[in-house]
């Protein structure tokens, strides 16, 4: 399972961006053309500035969105999934929402397992 999460960071994220900048393109495009097409037919020249305002707003808007969203997921998201998979592994159950009250409890209670298999063994 660690390898589906694992990829080659270098590698995934120029792509996810091209191809969710060219939706973004498609999308600044659909919504300035909606926004800018009643003018069209007063004043064309208006209807055209208002189209590229739109467009390189709405470009804008998106295409910052997409690049954070996106460098976030792939640089935040996927280091601490695998580190929390690599403490798993080690045999803590520390989960990233857990209180430090939370987690000294668990281990109070790990420490008592613990206590009680050796009291059981020496009782054998």
């Amino acid at each position: 399972m660690l390898d589906v999460y694992l990829c080659d960071v270098v590698h995934c994220i120029p792509g996810f961006v091209h191809s969710f900048l060219f939706f973004s393109f498609f999308f600044s495009f659909f919504f300035s053309f909606f926004f800018s097409f009643p003018l069209l037919p007063t004043s064309p020249f208006l209807s055209f500035l208002l189209f590229c305002f739109y467009f390189f707003t709405f470009f804008i808007i998106f295409s910052f969105f997409i690049i954070f969203s996106s460098y976030f997921f792939f640089i935040v998201r996927f280091p601490l999934h695998t580190s929390l998979i690599e403490m798993e592994r080690k045999g803590r159950n520390y989960h990233i929402f857990q209180t430090n009250k939370q987690i000294n409890n668990n281990n109070n209670r790990k420490r008592k397992r613990e206590r009680k298999k050796k009291r059981n063994e020496k009782e054998r």
